[in-house]
């Protein structure tokens, strides 16, 4: 079986990576800037993990990138995007060039991965997309987080026509991650976590861990019958 996992080397998606490993997936890994984040996981399942590097920022590269491992992505099982682009600052006072950024990742990325893999899911009968978004969506960001919640809200929408494909066994989902204990989580916010926290239901951020695992049951064949749901994960919010 095969994952592609977008936004591998973020820290949830290290943890996904090693869930699937653990249940004998080979994983090609999707990154933009931190290849070294992904060296453990390679010493500890030599030869199991492709690395690929592209900039989802910039459409022509993620075209290009699509199509010159055609035929890796065509033999996808599981397709999971944790990509992500956030730049910390009001909606007024982003740049065109910022809210194209985010545009480019956040939503548009969702699109040419759904073009680019469901076809062949199709044909194969089989297939796992699990698209990642944000708690924020629900909340309509705050004042710091609003272009990317935005962004991430266009992300969401899954088409009639990828709806339709649940009846080949195409499952399609969304994941609303909520607060989480990474080191972007704690670089990108100015807020006081721990006060932030007390504002969850459940009292705590989520681990990267408990992430992977809806991660792992959604994009698995474990999942068996869910579809066209956006889910939360995100203590109760």
């Amino acid at each position: 079986m095969r994952l592609v996992v977008f936004g591998g080397s973020s820290d949830i998606g290290r943890a996904t990576i090693k869930r699937f490993l653990s249940h004998d997936y080979e994983v090609v890994a999707h990154y933009f800037k931190d290849s070294n984040a992904l060296r453990a996981i390679e010493a500890e399942y030599p030869g199991r993990i492709t690395k690929l590097r592209c900039d989802l920022g910039s459409i022509e590269e993620t075209s290009r990138l699509m199509e010159d491992n055609a035929s890796i992505f065509s033999n996808a099982d599981a397709v999971i995007n944790l990509a992500a682009h956030l730049s910390p600052g009001s909606l007024f006072s982003a740049t065109n060039e910022d809210i194209i950024k985010h545009y480019s990742v956040n939503t548009f990325a969702n699109v040419i991965i759904l073009k680019t893999f469901t076809e062949n899911m199709r044909k194969r009968c089989y297939g796992r997309v699990v698209l990642c978004s944000s708690i924020g969506v629900k909340f309509g960001g705050g004042r710091q987080t609003a272009l990317y919640s935005m962004s991430k809200w266009g992300g969401e929408f899954i088409p009639s026509e990828v709806r339709d494909l649940a009846q080949y066994n195409v499952l399609t989902n969304v994941v609303r991650i909520g607060v989480t204990n990474t080191k972007i989580h704690n670089k990108v916010t100015s807020k006081d976590l721990r006060r932030r926290a007390e504002l969850i239901p459940a009292k705590r951020m989520a681990t990267v861990e408990e992430i992977a695992s809806l991660l792992y049951f959604l994009g698995s064949d474990i999942n068996t019958y869910i579809s066209s749901e956006c889910i939360s994960i995100a203590g109760g919010e």
